[in-house]
């Protein structure tokens, strides 16, 4: 399935899918695609992005407990403190 590609980012009110080439605007809550989205992989990272924990290349620490995870398109997003506990154990329960 192509769910493994996107990036799903929320900038006040409004969520963006990111696809390799495109981005499209999408109607629902961070909580509610959160919810629907974690069975394929997908994972918080910030206030406001949701990514897919397998399409994950590196994650290099930076300072204050925050990481800077690089995907395997070559994006970089940031990954912040407050949600590091949660990705680290969806990291170690999904590549198990």
């Amino acid at each position: 399935n192509n769910l493994g590609n996107l990036i799903l980012t929320f900038i006040s009110k409004e969520a963006f899918v990111h696809s390799e080439h495109l981005q499209y605007q999408i109607y629902q809550k961070l909580c509610e695609l959160e919810e629907k989205l974690k069975p394929y992989g997908f994972v918080r990272i910030n206030k406001s992005t949701l990514v897919n924990i397998h399409k994950i290349e590196s994650i290099i620490p930076e300072v204050q407990r925050r990481y800077i995870l690089t995907l395997k398109s070559q994006k970089k997003l940031l990954l912040t403190r407050y949600y590091v506990k949660d990705f680290m154990e969806t990291l170690r329960r999904d590549t198990l």
